[in-house]
């Protein structure tokens, strides 16, 4: 049996991107019908890095700042700064550092 997003909570859905190889894609939760808050986004993106999935964990966060308008916070910023030097390496992070000073 499939269950459409429609039919699954949100922290379901959430847990079950965790624990799928690879994990499920993250454009289901962009296009899904479900109403994230700015926190349940962050609580997402802390998942994402304690199972080391850096590269879904920045996407998420820049998802959040830049399609969500979300403004960052100083601890957002310092997440982002520790996905994208995980991520894309320790240059483009000193890049993203000095474009917002």
């Amino acid at each position: 049996m499939t269950l459409a997003p429609s039919q699954v909570s949100p922290p379901l859905l959430i847990r079950f991107s965790l624990v799928t190889v690879p994990p499920f894609p993250l454009l289901i939760l962009v296009m899904s019908n479900f109403p994230l808050g700015q926190s349940e986004i962050k609580d997402f993106i802390n998942q994402l890095r304690n199972s080391r999935h850096h590269n879904q964990a920045l996407e998420v966060s820049e998802w959040m700042s830049d399609v969500m308008k979300h403004d960052l916070s100083p601890g957002d910023i310092a997440v982002r700064l520790d996905l994208i030097s995980k991520v894309r390496g320790l240059q483009q992070a000193e890049s993203y550092f000095d474009s917002i000073c």
